[in-house]
């Protein structure tokens, strides 16, 4: 019997947690890992950028996000360890200005994208691997 293991090595990756504010992530600076909840008032994301989430972390909009990958160059969201899945993208509240291109979000226990009461623009995006539908929307 074969047995693979992957080890993440994250200790090169910028810790973000709690409460985001007028934040620009980009690639060169990624991944970003996220070790505990965050809530995103404000926050752009450059193509290419990877963001990496502990398992059971929720990545809540409350404000705005502009996630804006290319084809070359799209936007990763998933877990930091593959089998520790982590709660998915939630736009809580949310108003007009967020949008989601180019993106793809994996790896969620919950729905990959879940929108309540909110109108995010999503484009060109890969919504997949995430144990429950892959996009959930309460309007």
């Amino acid at each position: 019997m074969l047995l693979l293991m992957f080890a993440v090595d994250l200790s090169a990756a910028a810790s973000k947690s709690g409460l985001i504010v007028d934040e620009t992530w980009t690639k060169a600076e990624s991944p970003y890992f996220i070790g505990t909840d965050v809530r995103i008032v404000s926050l752009t994301i450059a193509a290419g950028a990877d963001v990496k989430c502990a398992s059971n972390t929720v990545f809540e909009i409350v404000g705005w996000l502009k996630a804006s990958g290319t084809s070359s160059e799209p936007i990763h969201f998933g877990p930091a360890v593959p089998s520790e899945p982590w709660q998915g993208i939630f736009f809580n509240y949310t108003g007009d200005g967020s949008e989601l291109e180019f993106c793809t979000v994996e790896g969620a226990k919950n729905s990959g994208i879940r929108v309540f009461y909110g109108a995010p623009i999503i484009s060109n995006c890969i919504v997949t691997n995430n144990s429950s539908s892959e996009l959930l929307s309460f309007a």
